[in-house]
């Protein structure tokens, strides 16, 4: 029971210091973990959906989740801010670096790049290597 309390614990206090924009970044990759590809299209950035059409995203993020499989863990690497992004305007962006297990790819980098428009943050890019 100690053990279980103690973890618990810890796993509080390390929710407390993940910032609203990384819990935002987690909650979209959430999206595409559980294969809600078109609302991450839809929670995407204006400049996101102007780039890539829905159904393109739709079946290029299908195809390359189906050869990495199932997520097993993702642990953040880092967090930077940018005021540039390839290819993209100037503006605020944050880019997070998540290093992935997939269920067929052990060794994975996931980069989510989010920028900031009218206040909020949304997903400009999403890269796996």
């Amino acid at each position: 029971m100690r053990t279980i309390l103690t973890a618990l614990i810890f796993w509080g206090a390390s929710l407390a210091h993940a910032s609203s924009e990384q819990v935002r970044a987690e909650a979209w990759l959430q999206l595409i973990d559980n294969g809600a590809y078109q609302e991450s299209w839809e929670q995407s950035a204006r400049y996101f959906q102007q780039q890539i059409a829905s159904d393109d995203w739709n079946a290029m993020i299908r195809q390359a989740r189906a050869l990495m499989g199932l997520v097993e863990t993702r642990t953040l690497v880092s967090s930077e801010n940018h005021t540039r992004f390839p290819g993209a305007p100037e503006g605020d962006y944050l880019v997070f670096v998540y290093n992935t297990a997939f269920q067929n790819k052990a060794d994975a980098v996931e980069t989510v790049a989010f920028v900031k428009n009218d206040g909020d943050w949304k997903a400009v890019g999403y890269y796996i290597r």
